[in-house]
């Protein structure tokens, strides 16, 4: 129904609510959530706490929700959420150059002979990261890699660890593996540590 030019509708008990303007949702949703007297309560207390004001709006849980997710300070103080407390599990190196992690970087800016991607493996142990320019990512420049600058330089590894993208699982790469005896890595073991070892080598 319509009041003094304001759209209402009728909610629980009776009670008149007035219809938000689209255009006025987040300056609504922002005093609720961070406004005087608010404490930046989660999606569900916001919203329950506009319907306590007497406004509403068809959309207003999922935009309270939007609103709340990208809110920077709740980001910073929030609570830990039960996936923070995942299991670590350490990646041990026992010798030298026994694990290595490999990984492409790019692609990057072009340079004069169209080199546009850097296939890097770094050693667990002692953090030693040699490096190739590219020009494609595929199986065959992985095993000239891996042949030519680790194992005939460092010897075998009995491990190399990889994002198991379709470049470093394939049947090629299974072949020259298998060879030398050595053991493809899970993906698990490779995003928390080497990546930083990896991109760290950029520098």
């Amino acid at each position: 129904m319509m009041l003094r030019g304001n759209l209402y509708s009728q909610g629980n008990n009776d009670v008149l609510q007035r219809c938000v303007a689209d255009n006025d949702v987040i300056v609504v949703i922002e005093q609720a959530h961070c406004g005087s007297g608010s404490s930046h309560c989660n999606h569900e207390s916001t919203a329950c706490k506009v319907l306590q004001s007497s406004l509403r709006w068809l959309t207003l849980f999922k935009d309270t929700y939007e609103y709340v997710r990208q809110c920077d300070e709740c980001q910073h103080f929030k609570h830990p959420q039960k996936a923070d407390f995942n299991t670590l599990n350490p990646l041990v190196a026992w010798q030298l150059f026994e694990k290595w992690g490999i990984d492409f970087i790019g692609p990057i800016s072009l340079a004069s002979n169209l080199n546009q991607y850097i296939i890097t493996a770094t050693d667990y142990a002692t953090k030693w990261v040699d490096a190739k320019a590219c020009i494609n990512v595929d199986a065959h420049t992985t095993i000239e890699f891996l042949y030519e600058n680790v194992i005939t330089w460092f010897r075998c590894p009995l491990e190399i660890i990889s994002n198991q993208g379709s470049h470093f699982l394939n049947q090629v790469i299974a072949h020259l593996l298998g060879k030398f005896m050595v053991t493809p890595g899970a993906m698990d073991n490779w995003k928390p540590v080497i990546r930083c070892y990896v991109h760290g080598s950029r520098r």
